[in-house]
């Protein structure tokens, strides 16, 4: 069994490399506590991904709400003001 550590590394190296695709500026890795919430403008971010914990995401104009949890990943493009907010402590990184 790997050690935590271990595991959060692959899934930061994992998530680097999605957010990674077609930038032209290094990823931010951003950590939340538990019930933290970050606001971002859709156009300084094309991708977040989960990189520890859950969080919950909301897309202005959009109706659906995402819950991303380590290793998953969106496309946030094409929308204007989003809001996350983090239901464990996490860790994210926006591209």
């Amino acid at each position: 069994m790997k050690s935590n550590s271990v595991t959060r590394s692959a899934t930061l190296s994992a998530a680097l490399e999605i957010v990674q695709t077609g930038l032209t500026s290094a990823p931010a890795l951003r950590s939340l506590p538990r019930s933290g919430i970050l606001g971002l403008d859709a156009r300084d971010a094309s991708t977040l991904a989960c990189v520890e914990g859950r969080i919950w995401v909301t897309r202005e104009g959009d109706p659906e709400d995402y819950f991303l949890e380590a290793g998953d990943n969106m496309v946030l493009k094409g929308h204007g003001r989003v809001v996350v907010q983090s239901l464990l402590d996490s860790s994210l990184v926006l591209g």
